[in-house]
């Protein structure tokens, strides 16, 4: 009987120290209301990329005015997409199919705290088309 209140308190700690690493992430901000499950993990795709901002996977504390995606080689963006959890697009202006550079930002207007997800789908110099997917939270 003593093994298993050893092992509950075990469990207990452990649980404990969780949740307090989750909030020292966060600031200590509350964000059970966010849904962590809608965050998209990158697609094969995003090997072709050096970086993203936000970072996939990011929990942004401070305002996101900018999407940033750093590509291994030149490509033209042809289409991006930032997405909330409500499955609504949020509107961003860009031009598409511009010229192919290895890097491409786009502003945006403010976001609401909430979780996204960015689509993007780009052509290679060679004509390649590839995608992919990213997700990060604003709080």
């Amino acid at each position: 009987m003593s093994v298993m209140k050893m092992s509950v308190a075990a469990l207990a700690v452990v649980v404990s120290s969780v949740t307090m690493a989750q909030q020292a992430d966060h600031g200590g901000m509350d964000h059970s209301g966010m849904d962590h499950s809608k965050m998209a993990h990158s697609s094969g795709a995003h090997s072709m990329m050096h970086s993203t901002y936000p970072k996939d996977g990011a929990m942004m504390m401070e305002p996101v005015a900018q999407l940033s995606m750093h590509f291994k080689h030149p490509v033209r963006v042809m289409n991006v997409k930032l997405i909330g959890s409500d499955g609504k697009p949020v509107a961003i202006k860009y031009k598409r199919g511009g010229a192919a550079s290895e890097e491409f930002n786009v502003n945006l207007p403010s976001l609401e705290p909430d979780t996204y997800q960015v689509h993007w789908k780009a052509k290679g110099e060679d004509g390649h088309m590839m995608d992919g997917s990213y997700g990060f939270m604003q709080h």
